[in-house]
């Protein structure tokens, strides 16, 4: 086993959708398709000066809005004093009229993997076929979907995942687009 191993599923994003009784109308698998409701443009997040607000939209122009005094989490925010309250769509206009709408991105998307990575999936059936137990899918346009296993076994290694989850407003806790990715057989890192 070489000193570093990587578990990467570079150059894809994993599309982990989970099925709820939400409402179909309600679930947006693409950000093409979420924009045309007005409620995803407006949430994010948002940073001025002083502040930090991270705007989660409810559906049907209602909104969670968290605010954090010194900036966002990880960009400011000194660790207290956060403040949660529901709000109407004009609301929250009202109190991001003065903040810059913050685009953040890990500085690792879309990266080369290191010269040793194992790359587990790249958005091809032969990569599925190479590293992936029967019964893993992957969907038309190249995203690998819920419920695989991989064939490569690993101890300690560091894993780059890109994931991109359902935009659904009208859900709640882990109905919204409730996923995770499973290491070694026990351990779970939630996508929600």
């Amino acid at each position: 086993m070489s000193a570093r191993r990587v578990l990467t599923p570079w150059a894809c994003c994993l599309l982990l959708l989970a099925k709820t009784a939400v409402a179909a109308d309600a679930i947006y698998e693409t950000p093409e398709a979420a924009a045309a409701d007005p409620d995803f443009t407006l949430q994010g997040e948002y940073a001025g000066d002083r502040l930090g607000m991270q705007v989660a939209a409810l559906g049907d122009g209602e909104f969670l809005v968290v605010s954090y005094p010194g900036g966002l989490p990880g960009a400011g925010w000194t660790g207290k004093d956060k403040q949660t309250v529901e709000a109407d769509r004009d609301e929250v206009k009202e109190f991001v009229a003065m903040l810059k709408k913050a685009e953040r991105s890990s500085p690792t998307l879309g990266a080369k993997p290191p010269q040793d990575a194992v790359t587990l999936f790249d958005g091809t059936k032969a990569s599925l076929d190479k590293h992936w137990k029967p019964g893993a899918k992957i969907t038309a346009d190249g995203l690998l979907m819920q419920g695989c296993t991989s064939l490569d076994t690993f101890r300690d290694f560091t894993l780059h995942l890109e994931f991109r989850t359902p935009f659904m407003p009208k859900a709640r806790g882990q109905g919204r687009g409730n996923s995770g990715v499973y290491y070694q057989g026990r351990y779970e890192t939630q996508v929600l």
